[in-house]
């Protein structure tokens, strides 16, 4: 488990507008969001990721700068900004299992056939931009995601306030 306060271990992933990209080269003005969903056969990441999609400027205008990822592959990667129409976000893909563990994700293996082989289950990071963490939400299932609406919220609140990390003792 990676606690508040303690560097948050590197990992690399592709983006579907190109490239390679690595959590230590993502810059953020004033906090990073990272936010790992399940993939393109969760309903619910549809749902979560539509949220994200609309409120990201507002995000980006607090200095928060977003990284959404997953598993997935390309393909599937493709399909999700195609059809479930994120088209504000950058959408990273091919985290590695391997990475996902590093992260203390819970790793669900496939129940149905519409869900890949094996593949992270979601989670949510706050981390500073010396890419420490300040909080986490990690969640078994799909189920119990923060609301966009209301970590917006709180992201205001925690940059006026100067509010300190916490769950670090």
């Amino acid at each position: 488990m990676i606690l508040p306060n303690e560097l948050v271990p590197d990992f690399t992933f592709k983006k579907l507008n190109g490239g390679v990209g690595q959590l230590r080269d993502l810059k953020a003005e004033k906090l990073l969001l990272v936010i790992v969903y399940r993939g393109f056969h969760c309903p619910i990441c549809r749902r979560y990721l539509g949220q994200i999609n609309a409120r990201l400027e507002d995000f980006r205008q607090l200095g928060v700068e977003v990284l959404v990822v997953s598993t997935d592959s390309r393909e599937r990667a493709q399909r999700t900004k195609n059809e479930w129409q994120v088209d504000q976000i950058d959408l990273a893909y091919e985290l590695s299992i391997e990475s996902a563990r590093r992260l203390g994700l819970f790793i669900s293996r496939a129940k149905d056939s519409a869900e890949p082989e094996i593949f992270a289950e979601p989670g949510l990071f706050i981390l500073r931009p010396d890419q420490t963490l300040f909080a986490s939400s990690i969640q078994t299932m799909p189920f119990t995601r923060p609301s966009i609406d209301e970590l917006y919220t709180a992201l205001q609140y925690i940059l006026e306030k100067n509010y300190p990390a916490r769950g670090d003792a």
